[in-house]
């Protein structure tokens, strides 16, 4: 009875280790919770230089710098300016690749050594953002005939040409506009050679007179258009 007692005793015991072992074997193979999943998981972010930039600007930035013309005064200058905007590059193909300085810009004039004479805010000639996407100079001739410089200024319409306006300057050194009858801007193709597409040269057949070239898309061609300067604004000659 003694043997028999011991061998219930022992089967017992070997009973407990063999299910012990088996869950011990169960728990070791659970898979790791998700909290613990996400400690091991390696980052997928990284660090690369130059993600963020900042810049302190303490002045508007000038785009255009010109001395002007000797019919108006000695030693000044006229100063494309951008007073509000953003700044930014963008050198994928297209007709805005590269810098690109875009918002609302003024045209100064100051004397050799930086004093400001006058500020003519563009926003009351342009009511649009202007964009620019690099630093060009301004051309001068008198179209008017009136002995003071005048130039031209514009922004890209299409592919074709740009849309400008015909500037000039009042007694007070401020720019006003030579105003065209009917016409808020000139749509103009080609200018002479001499400009820029910002600031385009127009030819003068004659004193008072302006001709430039534009393209007709009905027609699919060039064409010139002539202006005559009379009575205070530009009349297209038909």
């Amino acid at each position: 009875m003694r043997r028999t007692g011991m061998g219930k005793w022992t089967l017992l015991a070997m009973l407990c280790a063999l299910l012990a072992g088996c869950g011990a074997d169960s728990a070791a193979n659970v898979p790791p919770t998700q909290t613990q999943a996400a400690a091991v998981k390696p980052s997928s972010k990284s660090s690369e230089p130059g993600s963020s930039t900042s810049i302190t600007i303490r002045s508007p930035m000038t785009l255009s710098n010109n001395l002007l013309p000797g019919t108006l005064r000695k030693d000044l200058y006229l100063r494309l300016q951008l007073v509000r905007g953003t700044y930014s590059e963008n050198w994928a193909p297209g007709a805005y690749r590269g810098t690109l300085y875009e918002g609302y810009f003024q045209l100064v004039i100051a004397d050799s050594e930086g004093r400001i004479l006058s500020a003519t805010p563009l926003d009351k000639l342009f009511p649009d953002p202007l964009i620019f996407n690099r630093h060009f100079s301004l051309t001068f001739d008198d179209y008017n005939n009136d002995g003071l410089p005048d130039f031209t200024l514009g922004q890209r319409a299409d592919s074709n040409g740009g849309f400008y306006k015909m500037l000039t300057f009042a007694e007070d050194l401020t720019i006003r506009e030579l105003p065209v009858r009917g016409s808020e801007f000139l749509y103009i193709s080609k200018g002479e050679e001499g400009g820029s597409s910002y600031s385009v040269k127009l030819r003068k057949p004659k004193a008072g007179f302006v001709t430039f070239s534009s393209y007709n898309r009905d027609q699919g061609n060039y064409s010139d258009e002539t202006y005559q300067w009379k009575n205070g604004e530009f009349l297209l000659v038909p």
